[in-house]
């Protein structure tokens, strides 16, 4: 009876080891992708395009041939994600986060009110 009772320890400190693997495991990203015009024209290279949740950028990427893909990572709350192209909100209207999906999101913004 002893080495059951052993065994069976065991086995749940095992399992309770592999418990905070399991939750660590990575989340799938919600990617979003298309153009990025900056007052009418493609943004240049290299300007950056930020994913913003609740006032703070949750990821960045450059522009690339007045492309972007960027990965937007789980935010911790809200899931409303909105877009700047540089300094300047893309006036796109907010996104919801969702898990593992892939979005294409033509971005526009202007230096200046249209």
């Amino acid at each position: 009876m002893t080495k059951v009772k052993v065994l069976v320890f065991l086995a749940v400190v095992a399992v309770m080891l592999l418990v905070p693997v399991v939750a660590s495991a990575d989340v799938p990203p919600h990617r979003f992708y298309g153009t990025a015009m900056l007052d009418g024209a493609p943004a240049a290279n290299g300007t950056v395009i930020s994913a913003i949740n609740a006032g703070a950028a949750i990821a960045t990427v450059a522009v690339t041939g007045g492309n972007y893909r960027i990965d937007v990572p789980q935010p911790p709350g809200d899931l409303a994600i909105t877009f700047k192209v540089g300094n300047y909100a893309a006036t796109q209207a907010a996104m919801t986060w969702t898990l593992g999906t892939l979005t294409n999101l033509n971005l526009t913004a202007f230096s200046a009110p249209p």
